[in-house]
């Protein structure tokens, strides 16, 4: 008997197992239905600014190139030569793409980005540089990140968003746009 029952509880799951049907959440669904809250303000925006570009801007920037290119080769720089060349095909490549649109909220519990959510929890603080209109954008500072997540404003009023996060997060004040966003920019990169 007791050689019986071994077998009889070993068998016993695995049927059990065979005929339960486990219906399996993707991570994704799970963090949005996890975050489905009250949407206090919403937004589309491109997932960076996209700067027009004249012929002014192609002919200095093929200039500048030429100018690199033959420094590092009057230098025996060949390494130099090639990186920038590289870089030059991969800009070209990709400066055809536009920015995606993505759609931006503040809910009840967080801020949304695209897909990413942030809950406020997560969110050490945030400031608007507004200077219309050519900057327009929310930069949140997450919790043990150094860098900060910039988005487009586009036509979202600055002070709506404003009011609704300085609920909820600190405004750090007196702080800019950043040396590389400013760069970036000014040089229509």
């Amino acid at each position: 008997m007791p050689n019986n029952t071994k077998t009889k509880s070993k068998r016993a799951p695995r049927k059990a197992n065979k005929k339960q049907v486990v219906k399996v959440v993707p991570k994704q669904d799970q963090k949005q239905q996890a975050y489905h809250s009250k949407v206090l303000t919403s937004w589309v925006s491109p997932e960076y600014a996209d700067h027009h570009k004249g012929i002014i801007w192609y002919v200095l920037a093929g200039l500048v190139l030429v100018g690199i290119l033959w420094y590092s080769l009057m230098s025996a720089s060949w390494s130099t030569a090639v990186v920038f060349v590289l870089f030059a095909g991969v800009y070209l490549m990709n400066m055809h793409s536009k920015p995606r649109d993505a759609a931006n909220a503040i809910t009840e519990l967080g801020v949304q980005v695209g897909p990413q959510f942030y809950s406020f929890n997560q969110i050490k603080g945030f400031w608007i540089v507004y200077k219309p209109p050519r900057v327009s954008t929310l930069h949140i500072q997450l919790v043990g990140k150094r860098d900060d997540i910039s988005i487009e404003l586009g036509e979202q009023p600055a002070a709506v968003v404003r009011n609704l996060l300085s609920r909820e997060v600190p405004e750090i004040e007196g702080k800019g746009e950043s040396f590389v966003n400013y760069i970036t920019r000014i040089l229509k990169l």
